[in-house]
């Protein structure tokens, strides 16, 4: 319980400071579109590889966790060494 509520609290963090940051990068016209892509891709796929995971749990559990993990792991340094990516900054805020 205690590490469930940890993580729970840990993924609450990271999901309000992306989507605050995911906020803080687009023009406001473009703001409902990235908003609907976003819960889509955080929401709506979550029964649809939760899915894919149970069927794949059948065939082997540690193919699916090595599989899953060298996926997560190519994304991420796909990511790492995209410049665009890498270029990133916050938004500049507006003086007042």
């Amino acid at each position: 319980a205690v590490i469930g509520l940890a993580v729970g609290a840990f993924n609450g963090y990271i999901l309000v400071f992306l989507v605050t940051w995911v906020h803080s990068r687009p023009p406001e016209e473009f703001m409902g579109r990235l908003m609907s892509l976003l819960l889509f891709a955080s929401i709506g796929l979550i029964p649809v590889s939760m899915a894919l995971s149970g069927v794949f749990s059948r065939v082997d559990v540690t193919s699916l966790l090595v599989i899953s993990g060298t996926l997560i792991t190519l994304i991420v340094l796909a990511m790492i060494f995209n410049p665009t990516v890498r270029a990133m900054e916050p938004a500049a805020q507006a003086s007042d």
